[in-house]
């Protein structure tokens, strides 16, 4: 039984391997996708962003991103997670929950996050 799904395990490695044939010519990295590639390359290796927002020339790496943008500051479309304490909406439920630390107290926050040079305790792991 072990021997057939060891077999089932290496077939399937080698139809994704085969599968993945769009390779990064900066790296190892490969892709099913040649867009996946292309992603890749502006996001990791050249940093472009070729998507420009008309209304305000600020840019982006994929439409994905000019599209949302575009939705939420431009037509003010409103996010469906709603902060129960101002009213506030957020399209993504960690910004809800970063934005309700808001309203706790500092004093009362968790300090989850310890630098590891000085060990002075923090409320997020961002560099200040």
């Amino acid at each position: 039984m072990e021997l057939r799904s060891a077999a089932i395990k290496e077939e399937k490695t080698q139809k994704v391997s085969k599968a993945k044939v769009h390779g990064c010519p900066m790296c190892e990295s490969r892709f099913v996708r040649f867009d996946g590639l292309q992603l890749h390359i502006r996001d990791v290796h050249t940093k472009e962003r070729p998507f420009k927002c008309e209304e305000c020339e600020k840019t982006f790496k994929d439409k994905k991103q000019l599209s949302n943008h575009v939705e939420r500051i431009h037509r003010k479309i409103q996010g469906s997670n709603r902060c129960p304490s101002c009213d506030k909406c957020f399209y993504e439920p960690a910004h809800l929950r970063k934005h309700m630390e808001s309203h706790i107290p500092s004093a009362e926050r968790r300090r989850d996050f310890e630098c590891q040079f000085c060990h002075k305790r923090s409320f997020s792991k961002q560099v200040t």
